[in-house]
């Protein structure tokens, strides 16, 4: 793996394997359950990483 891009606090992608992690969520700040990091949506508030990529 590359080194990952930080696209908000809490909020990596790799773009050699379009990988997104959500680690920290950057709309209500906790940190996020480890089987949903992968899938970049927050357990809590259900905020969707993926709009960053979008932009």
């Amino acid at each position: 793996m590359s080194k990952p891009k930080v696209l908000a606090r809490g909020v990596e992608y790799y773009e050699d394997t379009d990988t997104l992690l959500l680690i920290r969520c950057p709309k209500c700040g906790k940190e996020n359950y480890a089987p949903n990091v992968a899938k970049g949506i927050c357990t809590w508030c259900g905020y969707d990483a993926h709009e960053l990529i979008k932009k």
